[in-house]
């Protein structure tokens, strides 16, 4: 499964030229994700040519400024460009007590679903799961409530060497159920294990 990592932005709160806040887009088996969303992520994903409005789910480590600003702007442009495919935003409990109110009151009102998944402080807790990836929070100390992230891939297909499986006698349908990552007994006598 290939997998693509993207820093948009590492910057600090304080701002600076070419130094942008923080906003990591990963890309894991034809899905994407991002990890926080500072101010101007949008224009970031502009500028590296990446596709935002693809994004599955957002998650958020603490509510600082730096972190989050650029979440109501990123969320009201993928409206803007038509989006409709369902996001999952997942943070802090009073992450969506942030952002209901801003695009509320800009009358923002996004043609796409918005599930949102409230960390707990239980370590190593499941908040996000789908294809590709098992994301798992983890509470971290800092001034606010904050929140280190995990994300585990899914097992997909593995790559068989086909002249390699043949000549130590193995089938297709072998090959087949192997790249599955299935165990088990393919003839008898024998059995395909991973």
């Amino acid at each position: 499964m290939s997998m693509y990592w993207q820093i948009l932005g590492c910057g600090s709160a304080v701002p600076l030229p070419h130094h942008h806040p923080s906003a990591q887009l990963l890309q894991v088996g034809g899905k994407s994700y991002l990890l926080d969303c500072g101010e101007g992520t949008q224009v970031r994903f502009k500028e590296f040519g990446a596709h935002g409005q693809q994004v599955d789910a957002i998650a958020i480590t603490h509510l600082h400024g730096d972190h989050v600003y650029g979440l109501p702007g990123l969320l009201s442009s993928w409206h803007l460009m038509g989006r409709t495919k369902p996001l999952t935003l997942i943070g802090p409990p009073e992450l969506e007590s942030f952002i209901r109110p801003q695009l509320e009151l800009s009358r923002c009102w996004l043609e796409y679903p918005i599930h949102f998944v409230a960390c707990t402080s239980d370590p190593g807790a499941q908040v996000f799961e789908d294809e590709a990836v098992t994301i798992y929070s983890h509470p971290l100390k800092h001034s606010i409530p904050t929140g280190g992230y995990k994300g585990v891939t899914q097992p997909g297909m593995r790559r068989i060497d086909a002249e390699k499986a043949r000549a130590a006698g193995g089938e297709s349908c072998d090959m087949r159920r192997l790249q599955l990552g299935l165990d088990g007994p393919t003839r008898p006598g024998q059995t395909a294990a991973h």
